[in-house]
């Protein structure tokens, strides 16, 4: 990804424009997901055994409901809407991995050194657009899975989308 934006950035006109949507990792905290088909339960159970970015902690808290930290509950809950015949792919494909800002600054870095004599900046965008979810990942859980906050409250999904605007000095 760092070889592309490079390379991006390097045939933009100086005032161009590069466009990010990507996931980062989440406010601490944990989620409750409660599976509302068993095919969501076994689907979580491969997915804690199987992914490749981390080891995925949870705690079982009941037949139908375990608890996770919120970069995990993400990253199942992301793969879960693709559906068995992607998991193959998405469960090589770690999507959590920095903060909002630490992901930002690091690719200014990467920018910057792409064409030194043209310092990028990042584009202000107001913190209540920065996070971008596809309503597809709302309407892939319904009826499958709810995802609850640690007083057993329905809640969103945990924040792991953004959206940044680089532009070429």
């Amino acid at each position: 990804m760092r070889d592309l934006l490079k390379a991006t950035y390097r045939a933009l006109v100086p005032g161009g424009r590069i466009v990010v949507r990507d996931g980062v990792l989440p406010p601490p905290g944990a989620r409750s997901l409660r599976f509302l088909v068993p095919e969501a339960r076994e689907f979580f159970h491969l997915f804690a055994a199987q992914f490749e970015g981390r080891k995925v902690a949870f705690e079982p808290a009941g037949a139908d409901r375990v608890r996770v930290p919120a970069a995990d509950a993400a990253e199942f809950l992301f793969k879960y809407t693709w559906g068995a015949a992607s998991f193959p792919y998405e469960i090589r494909e770690q999507y959590c991995l920095l903060p909002y800002e630490e992901y930002r600054d690091s690719v200014l870095e990467w920018l910057a050194a792409a064409d030194p004599g043209h310092p990028p900046r990042a584009v202000p965008i107001p913190a209540a657009e920065r996070s971008y979810l596809q309503d597809g990942y709302r309407t892939g859980l319904a009826g499958k899975v709810a995802i609850e906050d640690d007083r057993g409250r329905p809640c969103e999904l945990p924040d792991a989308n953004a959206l940044w605007v680089y532009e070429k000095g």
